[in-house]
């Protein structure tokens, strides 16, 4: 009888130390085009997230608060995998090396480029007019801005009109290049994702090799807002 209670208190000491070895974390899911550090999306975009253990690759359990995005989970380990699907319904996985910190975020915009001719790149190379007009709606606000690229004695411009009014054009560069040719790629993957936000986004893109369209009510991914901040037209 004293043996097994010995025995008994022995388990119960070692799995009291296993629960007692183990740290919280916070994992916060946000919007990192729009610099949301700290704050999580008005809706959750990305579709789910699982977090394992990398040496067993086994799920680890995790609590979702009632904010979304943010979650808490408990381990012992030092890495953990965390595999997200993203707002653009491609799976990231990420290694989270844990230290001293406790709270840490993941982008729900983070984007697996593709190898994939854009339009953009076509009438570049052949030097014909491209270009993305965009239109917003909600409650309280209405508004419509274009992209136009266009040619000028051999170089290439980009024109930036809202309401149908100029506001600039600037010489492409090729930074501005690279970061147009990312948006187009964004735009075809993410194809017409719906929360059902009063704010309503609408895209429309428009070449000789090829046009496409987008409706956007999630109130989450706000393309055209962070490809102007990529631009640098804001």
């Amino acid at each position: 009888m004293i043996t097994r209670k010995i025995l008994l208190l022995c388990f119960g000491l070692m799995a009291t130390s296993a629960l007692i070895s183990q740290t919280k974390y916070q994992l916060t899911i946000i919007n990192c085009s729009l610099d949301r550090s700290g704050t999580t999306p008005h809706y959750r975009n990305f579709e789910k997230i699982n977090i394992y253990d990398t040496d067993t690759n086994k799920k680890i359990k995790y609590k979702e608060s009632h904010t979304l995005g943010d979650y808490t989970f408990s381990t012992k380990k030092r890495k953990v995998k965390v595999e997200l699907v993203n707002i653009y319904k491609q799976k990231i996985d990420t290694i989270l090396v844990l230290n001293k910190e406790r709270e840490y975020s993941l982008c729900e915009d983070a984007f697996k480029d593709y190898d994939f001719s854009t339009s953009i790149e076509k009438s570049l190379a052949h030097k014909k007019e491209w270009s993305l007009d965009y239109a917003t709606m909600g409650c309280f606000h209405w508004g419509e801005e274009q992209l136009k690229v266009f040619y000028k004695k051999g170089e290439a411009y980009l024109l930036h009109r809202i309401k149908g009014k100029e506001k600039k054009k600037y010489l492409l560069s090729d930074s501005m290049l690279e970061t147009l040719i990312h948006f187009e790629k964004k735009l075809i993957v993410i194809k017409n994702i719906s929360r059902g936000c009063t704010t309503v986004d609408s895209y429309n893109l428009v070449s000789e090799y090829g046009t496409y369209k987008l409706t956007d009510d999630s109130c989450g991914w706000w393309g055209f807002k962070s490809l102007k901040k990529e631009l640098e037209l804001e």
